[in-house]
């Protein structure tokens, strides 16, 4: 389930537009669905070697895969369930109903998260009213910390040293940001650098890898029962779609992927002509990746302080504003 093979996406706004028209033109009937899913192609495809290696894939994700995430998201429910106001549930329903699904959504985390992002800007494909409940449901969300003493051991772990103190000269404990899939905290080296360390939550990828494991053979089972009309709507396959998602959320889970990127560009901004001819010569930065305090969990880079492009523009509208009065 980890190495499957990409699709070619296209982004022009050519087939946008013919993905928007043929989506229009696409009339799905009960009588469509249910001739399709009784058709002798499909009962053809329920017997290739298709569905057979479907069914091998279930099995291992249900033998390796799922019980160790399932148990941790028991817990974490459990957790969740625990904190709620059950007292005020007779005065209250629908309140209590609305924290029992926030606690559901928490316990889902990342793929809750990564999965709406990617809804949310995806106007072409899904459905306009589950395009804005996403939008609006990530304007609401918030990961949840990671304890500093689960983030430390983590480094350790990574890092494999016994104490962070090997490495740094000092961590801070309140985190800079906390994200679905990772956590960033400020700190200096033993040699007095300042620096930011990323970190991949603990179990993170496991959850992730199961949840669009699963999201995964669904898509394929939809292809073999209902291939023509997914054909209609989607124009490839639903596997197809869903791979374009499930390989690069992963890929986030692996900061040295990151890591490489970062001085790939480095490396491009200073041998650049262009930039060279533009003018920009250190108008723009990367920020130095520390090789030494990296791994596949942690990416530890130089500090670089400065503001956040929404509070710029925040203050030039401001100053705009004030100059046209």
């Amino acid at each position: 389930l980890d190495v499957l093979p990409l699709s070619p996406m296209s982004n022009s706004r050519a087939d946008a537009d013919l993905t928007t028209t043929t989506r229009a033109n696409v009339s799905i009937t009960p009588w469509r669905v249910l001739s399709v899913l009784f058709s002798v192609d499909t009962a053809r495809r329920i017997a290739s070697e298709e569905s057979r290696d479907i069914v091998r894939c279930v099995w291992m994700l249900l033998r390796h895969d799922v019980p160790p995430v399932a148990v941790a998201r028991a817990r974490d429910v459990y957790t969740g369930m625990r904190g709620l106001d059950w007292r005020g549930a007779m005065w209250a329903p629908r309140t209590l109903a609305s924290a029992m699904t926030g606690v559901l959504l928490d316990s889902l985390g990342a793929s809750f998260v990564k999965l709406s992002q990617v809804i949310a800007h995806s106007p072409m494909v899904a459905p306009a009213v589950l395009v804005r409940t996403c939008k609006s449901s990530l304007a609401q969300c918030s990961a949840p910390v990671v304890p500093y003493d689960e983030v430390e051991s983590l480094i350790c772990d990574q890092l494999q040293i016994e104490s962070v103190e090997e490495v740094f000269q000092s961590l801070e404990r309140a985190p800079l940001a906390s994200a679905s899939i990772a956590q960033v905290h400020g700190g200096t080296l033993r040699d007095g650098r300042r620096v930011v360390v990323k970190v991949v939550r603990p179990g993170v990828r496991e959850r992730l890898t199961v949840d669009l494991g699963v999201l995964w053979l669904l898509a394929r089972v939809a292809d073999v029962l209902m291939a023509p009309l997914i054909a209609e709507l989607l124009s490839s396959s639903a596997a197809a779609m869903v791979d374009e998602v499930r390989v690069p959320i992963l890929a986030e889970c692996d900061l040295t992927i990151e890591r490489a990127n970062m001085l790939r560009y480095r490396s491009w901004l200073r041998s650049s002509a262009a930039v060279r001819r533009a003018g920009l010569d250190g108008a723009v930065t990367v920020p130095e990746p520390v090789e030494a305090a990296c791994s596949t969990a942690v990416l530890t880079a130089e500090r670089i302080d400065g503001e956040v492009l929404s509070e710029m523009r925040e203050r030039s509208r401001s100053e705009r504003s004030r100059s046209e009065r």
